[in-house]
């Protein structure tokens, strides 16, 4: 049973810098503070986070007295409900709020989303003109910028990308991602894997590189045994060859050959190749045999069989799950 290897993620948020005065100026949310990462890989321990960044905004003094909020309107979100946002700003509304208030309720709206594995997402209150009591808050959602997959051996890139943009998608959530990562160890063509979450280029990007080390995929089996009925000749003889990514696709060669003194048999000449992310496969098989009775008195008989068989197949697994108690 080989190591598991350790997962260690980087994540940040770059969201503007807002302020507010009869006009409200973007002010950058203050990054969440995340678990430091342990050996083993869960998702509440796989991420760290980095150093907060400078801002890039000049710094707008605070508003002084205060100003009453009706409703707080927020925008940009793709996966909560208004009326989920409302329960968070419910208790900052119909009274005076300070300006420290507002930004509590910018920073109420971001921890929401990092609550909820949403950890590059962040809100912040853009330019505005306050009506109605009415104050937006904006919201951007964290999203991966780049997948940079780096791979020591004959493991094609673009597998192990394909297979962990299924668990990147906008807007980024942690778990899924890490189950996506956990998929991938798991996969017998991989024999480790890291990976890192780092800011990327743009406000709320990220950039993630991993790093994976091929496991070999040539198999030889050689098999001599008794097995076989004393008609055709007990004692058999058998060859296995295996590839289990022959292009670096995870795609499968296999060629069994095997052999009595009457009989000879191409077992399995299969090829199967990945055809989308999901490991859905397309495999090709065929199979050939001669024999013929050995055993007397029925030698006499000239009795033999010729069989082929051909075979096309598609395979499409309809859910991936991590075994139980993993890791």
């Amino acid at each position: 049973m080989r190591d598991l290897p350790v997962v260690t993620m980087i994540a940040w948020s770059l969201i503007g810098t807002p302020a507010i005065a009869q006009v409200l100026e973007p002010v950058q949310p203050t990054p969440p503070s995340l678990p430091e990462p342990e050996l083993l890989p869960p998702p509440e321990e796989l991420l760290q986070p980095p150093a907060a960044p400078p801002s890039t905004r000049p710094t707008i003094p605070p508003l002084t007295g205060t100003i009453t909020v009706s409703r707080f309107e927020v925008t940009g979100s793709t996966v909560f409900r208004f009326e989920e946002f409302a329960e968070v700003t419910e208790p900052f509304t119909n009274r005076p709020l300070s300006f420290a208030e507002l930004l509590q309720v910018r920073d109420e709206i971001t921890k929401y989303y990092v609550d909820r594995g949403y950890i590059t997402s962040g809100a912040f209150l853009p330019p505005q003109t306050m009506q109605e009591g009415v104050v937006e808050i904006a919201v951007i959602e964290g999203k991966v910028e780049e997948i940079d997959v780096q791979v020591k051996g004959r493991l094609h890139p673009g597998y192990v990308r394909s297979r962990v943009e299924l668990g990147a998608k906008t807007p980024l959530q942690v778990d899924r991602l890490v189950q996506a990562l956990q998929l991938l160890q798991l996969n017998p063509l991989i024999e480790n894997l890291s990976a890192e979450l780092a800011a990327g280029t743009r406000s709320g990007t990220s950039l993630l590189e991993i790093e994976v080390t091929s496991a070999p995929t040539f198999s030889t089996v050689l098999i001599l045994d008794n097995w076989r009925v004393p008609s055709v000749g007990t004692d058999r003889r058998q060859v296995v060859l295996r590839e289990a990514s022959l292009l670096g696709l995870g795609d499968a060669l296999t060629l069994s050959y095997t052999n009595t003194d009457g009989s000879n048999a191409l077992d399995e000449a299969s090829y199967r190749i990945p055809i989308n992310a999901s490991n859905g496969t397309l495999g090709l098989l065929f199979k050939s045999s001669e024999s013929e009775v050995i055993s007397e008195p029925f030698d006499q008989l000239d009795i033999e069989s010729d069989s082929r068989d051909y075979e096309i197949s598609y395979r499409q697994p309809l859910i991936e799950l991590l075994p139980k108690n993993w890791p």
